[in-house]
């Protein structure tokens, strides 16, 4: 069987409200559902809960693009 490894990135809802990134948040969700591209990560979910704003993507494992 396959692995498959996936990211859950966290945004704190007062961070984003604190910092006017309403729309930011929204458009980076609405970005990465319609691209399709193998040089974009999928996003696969998102979930809220009374803090913080989740989404699920794939992960990409292997070390950082700068070194």
């Amino acid at each position: 069987a396959t692995k498959k490894y996936f990211a859950l990135k966290s945004i704190a809802k007062a961070h984003i409200i604190e910092n006017g990134q309403e729309e930011y948040v929204v458009r980076e969700k609405k970005v990465m559902r319609t691209l399709q591209t193998p040089f974009c990560v999928p996003l696969y979910n998102t979930f809220k809960d009374d803090r913080f704003i989740y989404l699920l993507s794939e992960a990409l494992l292997g070390g950082d693009l700068w070194r």
